[in-house]
């Protein structure tokens, strides 16, 4: 008999059945493990992860290749000494401050321990563009953009932020408003 405790929870991610009963009838032979679930869609994934709460995720990499990247939804920052989570929705410009970065969002200041670098991976770039080495803006955010005679630009948010457009990540920035 084996001890339930020591059980390995397993979720198999896969959208082919054949492929399904395949990875099922391997795991099946394992004493130390338990299914706990399937999923058949790489947008499902990470909510099955929640909500079952495996050890183990064995996926089919044909279904992980069609999974969408994962990007923030939230910043944690702190405030105090408590951690608060800020919507990126809410951001309306980032700022480099050392190995900090500056969040403005719904008229407040914050600061997280990140660098520009990270923030960019990590937030959708279809919604965000780093349009300096040292500030990151959502686009929907951007009042007006203008080109300056020396190839840089400067751009406004809608609270009223100004923001430098270097040289080298203008084009990715017109790109982006449709400008190109």
């Amino acid at each position: 008999v084996v001890n339930s405790s020591r059980l390995i929870r397993v979720l198999i991610a896969a959208d082919d059945d054949c492929r399904h009963h395949k990875l099922r009838s391997w795991l099946d032979t394992k004493q130390d493990v338990s299914i706990v679930g399937r999923t058949t869609q790489a947008s499902e994934l990470s909510e099955a992860v929640r909500r079952l709460r495996p050890h183990v995720v064995v996926a089919d990499a044909q279904l992980l290749d069609d999974a969408p990247p994962a990007h923030r939804e939230r910043l944690m920052v702190r405030v105090g000494k408590r951690l608060v989570a800020v919507n990126v929705d809410d951001i309306d410009i980032i700022r480099a401050s050392g190995v900090y970065a500056d969040v403005a969002a719904k008229g407040r200041r914050y600061t997280v321990r990140a660098s520009l670098r990270t923030l960019e991976a990590e937030l959708d770039p279809e919604r965000f563009v780093r349009v300096h080495r040292s500030v990151i803006v959502p686009i929907d955010r951007i009042e007006w953009f203008r080109r300056l005679g020396n190839g840089d630009g400067e751009l406004q948010t809608i609270t009223g932020q100004r923001a430098p457009v270097s040289r080298a990540r203008r084009p990715a920035l017109e790109r982006k408003l449709g400008l190109k």
